[in-house]
């Protein structure tokens, strides 16, 4: 089962696919969303967004800078919103 993922700004949608893992730079520290995690509205500082196509990766597929932001998951989809993201 895939996790699909949409990264958003207002300008564009910067990212949206299936994927294994996300691993988001939070408020109070680094945390990872797998498909059917709890569902979850936090805040994003800045850091590293981290995304992998397979669980057992040792590095990431991509990795995108993020100034902050909020993420909101629900089951199977996980919605990054953020004023300014962008590959590395």
């Amino acid at each position: 089962m895939a996790l699909n993922l949409e990264i958003i700004t207002p300008d564009e949608v910067i990212f949206s696919g299936e994927v294994a893992m996300v691993v988001a730079p939070g408020a109070e520290g680094e945390f990872g969303v797998l498909p059917n995690h709890a569902p979850l509205i936090a805040e994003l500082q800045q850091g590293e967004l981290r995304i992998y196509d397979k669980v057992e990766a040792a590095k990431p597929a991509q990795i995108f800078k993020t100034e902050g932001g909020f993420v909101q998951v629900m089951g199977t989809k996980c919605t990054i919103l953020s004023d300014k993201i962008a590959a590395e």
